[in-house]
């Protein structure tokens, strides 16, 4: 990965936000277009965030896309035994899918990665 392609996942251009978060915000592209290692439960957050303004029809399909590329990742996470990953995007998935999917947000996912965090005795990885 180039340093130019870095910037965009990483360097913040507003509000303390990287071009890639602002892009998933707006629904110019989707959470499988972000490298897996940027695909963390804030941009999860974020591309939810957009889903959620949709229209009906589009909104199904893109929220099955989103679960999808969420338990792939949250399996990916597992396998190479990134723990701290695992389990915060465990708690993207219980935000999102086991409650209403309309209510989710940042703020109760960063409680719930705490939880999941205490629960599975993680400090770091």
């Amino acid at each position: 990965m180039t340093i130019f392609e870095k910037s965009y996942f990483e360097m913040p251009v507003r509000e303390g936000k990287s071009q890639c978060s602002l892009d998933l915000e707006s629904g110019k592209i989707c959470i499988c277009e972000v490298p897996f290692e940027y695909r963390d439960a804030y941009r999860y957050s974020k591309a939810a965030e957009y889903i959620k303004s949709i229209k009906e029809t589009e909104k199904e399909i893109e929220k099955e896309v989103f679960r999808v590329q969420l338990l792939n990742d949250i399996a990916e996470s597992r396998r190479v035994r990134k723990k701290v990953r695992e389990a915060d995007l465990m708690a993207v998935y219980e935000e999102f899918f086991v409650r209403p999917f309309e209510c989710g947000s940042w703020f109760a996912v960063t409680n719930l990665v705490k939880e999941w965090r205490i629960r599975r005795e993680i400090k770091e990885d």
